[in-house]
């Protein structure tokens, strides 16, 4: 910080012990995926040390308050975005540059069974000899996914939360244009849905996009970021699964009312504000983004201007799914029995795996004294079955 005069920080960041002295000085601000990085102050992941979401929401505001110039940029701006520069703002008139989309010849295929997907990519991969970088929103589906193409003897990476702290994963991460040629099958979950931008300037590497949702844990505009971080290729083939959220008119003032009840059981209570309020209408308008998926992600499709084709269950490719369900409690297994062989932490250790980046080994300790600790038990208690169930 004392060298430069500019740096790109994660959001979090601005609120950094190490870079408050830069930051305070910052003149001229820029932001992408400004309405995601919003959304993201609504979440406890949201945090440096000694500081949490709701800090880091309030600095951002200061930030866009008092830098000079302010350009921000994202494929969806929406409502709640305009409304907190007009927050901020309060008395600038703010120039919005709107890209409309144009129609060009794009496509997205959308897949009514999962397994003619799977075979899909499996076709690009073996048959074609080409690469596949396939969005999937689970953790532990992209995991399952990704255990089932290696066993088919295929050089695969599976970037999720779970495991982006080990060495292969840091890699990719650190150069996606360079690491990534080194892999058939990219498998990205939301841990990458945005900040990475592969282009593959005069040569190209993937040949397919492909992507698996339900709406589980993201919006329908995450699931396009999630696809688009590869640039180069035109077309998508995407199927859509079920999920179990509903729409039950959950508003606002909902969410406040069980912020406060839930700050009571612990003894306090919560400082209803700007932020609090904002953070309820986030998880609102998320339950009805998710509740509604799949209607939301083909209306965003035809928004782009992709022509929508529609690919019908073959019911030739039920093998896959049966595969796919044997990789999966396979997955489980192996999770279960790492549970049991899981090192003893501290407190202290925990909260310092909270903060930072993890290795599976780590996440799987943080997971065990998570469970130790809400059973009741000492750390040095070697976890069961029963106990994991």
């Amino acid at each position: 910080t004392l060298s430069t005069d500019s740096m790109a920080v994660c959001l979090p960041s601005i609120k950094s012990f190490r870079l408050r002295s830069f930051v305070k000085d910052v003149s001229h601000l820029a932001i992408d995926e400004i309405s995601q990085n919003l959304r993201f102050t609504s979440s406890k992941e949201c945090k440096v040390k000694g500081a949490d979401a709701e800090s880091i929401y309030f600095e951002l505001k200061k930030l866009v308050a008092e830098c000079d110039k302010v350009v921000v940029a994202d494929a969806s701006i929406d409502n709640k975005t305009l409304k907190f520069f007009e927050q901020a703002l309060p008395d600038t008139v703010f120039n919005i540059i709107q890209q409309k989309p144009k129609d060009t010849g794009r496509k997205c295929f959308f897949y009514e069974e999962m397994g003619d997907l799977i075979y899909k990519v499996l076709s690009e991969v073996t048959i074609n000899n080409r690469n596949v970088w396939l969005a999937i929103e689970s953790a532990d589906r992209s995991a399952n996914v990704g255990a089932y193409f290696e066993q088919q003897g295929l050089k695969v990476l599976v970037i999720n939360s779970k495991n982006k702290g080990n060495k292969k994963q840091r890699e990719f991460l650190s150069n996606p244009e360079k690491y990534s040629r080194d892999y058939q099958i990219v498998i990205a979950s939301p841990v990458i849905s945005s900040g990475i931008s592969v282009e593959h300037h005069g040569e190209p590497h993937f040949t397919l996009i492909a992507g698996i949702a339900s709406g589980h844990r993201i919006c329908p505009t995450d699931f396009m970021q999630m696809l688009a971080r590869v640039r180069y290729v035109p077309d998508y083939h995407v199927c859509l699964l079920g999920n179990n959220e509903r729409d039950n008119k959950i508003t606002e003032q909902s969410f406040l009312m069980g912020y406060r009840l839930s700050a009571q059981l612990e003894g306090g209570n919560i400082v209803q504000n700007e932020y609090s309020e904002f953070k309820a209408q986030v998880e609102a308008n998320n339950i009805k983004y998710r509740a509604d998926f799949a209607n939301g992600f083909t209306w965003i499709m035809e928004h782009f201007k992709f022509a929508i084709n529609r690919i019908f269950d073959s019911a030739a490719n039920e093998k896959h799914k049966e595969i796919l369900r044997q990789a999966s409690e396979a997955t489980k297994q192996r999770h279960r029995e790492l549970l049991k062989q899981a090192a003893t932490i501290t407190q202290e250790q925990a909260e310092k795996y909270e903060l930072g980046t993890k290795t599976e080994a780590e996440l799987i300790n943080l997971e065990a004294f998570k469970i130790k600790r809400s059973l009741g038990y000492p750390q040095t208690h070697v976890l069961t079955d029963l106990d994991i169930e």
